[in-house]
């Protein structure tokens, strides 16, 4: 899933924060996270997405965030641990080469780095895909949104 460094609109220096954190925690410090930011446009139904990119001099590694979740996070005190710490486990899976070629990546590797971080810290649920709450949240701010712009 090699995508274009440009896609994330910004470094941000909370989700960095963040970021850094969950991989001390969870990766021993050992990810390598070049920009962390939220992204300039991505589908209404993405959470959060784990890039790299491989130049001809280096390599890049990006994880962004649906900038319309700043709003739920700031307003909504919607918690974005869950999503960075899946999107994290994407790109450890990239950077030890233990990518998962079914279930877009959601596979035994996958799945076993986040049984790995739950039994360290049950409170966190790390699933394949959006939960339920999740999609209803972005549905709703979507909602919200559409209903700015047409001024209502």
């Amino acid at each position: 899933m090699a995508t274009k460094r440009n896609e994330i609109r910004c470094e941000n220096s909370d989700l960095r924060i963040a970021v850094e954190k969950l991989n001390k925690t969870y990766f021993g410090g050992k990810l390598r996270i070049d920009t962390v930011g939220y992204f300039k446009e991505i589908s209404m139904t993405t959470i959060g997405q784990a890039q790299w990119d491989h130049g001809f001099a280096s390599d890049w590694y990006g994880l962004g965030v649906n900038p319309i979740l700043k709003f739920a996070a700031k307003k909504l005190n919607f918690d974005l641990t869950e999503t960075l710490l899946h999107e994290l486990i994407h790109i450890w899976q990239y950077q030890n080469d233990k990518l998962d070629r079914d279930r877009e990546g959601h596979g035994k590797w996958f799945n076993a780095k986040a049984m790995q971080i739950m039994e360290k810290s049950p409170e966190y649920k790390i699933t394949r895909y959006a939960t339920k709450e999740e999609s209803k949240l972005l549905n709703l701010l979507k909602t919200i949104r559409v209903n700015k712009a047409m001024g209502m």
